[in-house]
């Protein structure tokens, strides 16, 4: 038996890795978009219509599972990213990949619209979110409270 043949009767067979695929939000996507928002430590208000949600809305799955979501407000000069969301089952380095192509993504869409500055809000207990995005250059800008009013769309 020569040492090639050894070596890979030996080895252990090398894990899949996840593919993740993002794609636009649609209105079917809705309940497991609230469902991680929700398990994110998102408050979510009860009662809003999640059917018009294209082209705001990015989606992350795996194997057709939704996975992460993030909303992308296209403004200028400020835009805003939001409500970045991942499954919190999912095996850290998985989760840590779904966040990462969420954000760049989101961040791509930005910049095609021709945002100058991407905004974000960060919950204080988020506080590895905060150090990811102050190593890649964000800066504090302002800290306080997010507030919500329904305007009666």
């Amino acid at each position: 038996m020569s040492l090639a043949v050894a070596e890979q009767e030996v080895a252990a067979p090398r894990k899949k890795r996840a593919q993740i695929k993002l794609d636009y939000a649609t209105a079917g996507d809705a309940e497991d978009m609230v469902r991680l928002m929700k398990d994110a430590g998102f408050d979510i208000m009860p009662g809003l219509d999640w059917t018009d949600v294209y082209p705001f809305w990015l989606v992350a799955k795996i194997d057709e599972r939704i996975v992460g979501c993030i909303q992308i407000v296209p403004t200028k000069p400020y835009g805003y990213l939001e409500f970045l969301s991942a499954e919190s089952g999912l095996d850290h380095q998985i989760r840590a990949r779904v966040l990462k192509k969420l954000a760049e993504q989101a961040l791509a869409y930005l910049q095609l619209y021709g945002t100058q500055v991407a905004a974000f809000m960060v919950p204080f207990e988020l506080k590895g979110y905060k150090r990811i995005l102050r190593r890649k250059g964000a800066v504090t800008v302002q800290s306080g409270n997010m507030l919500a009013l329904r305007t009666g769309a």
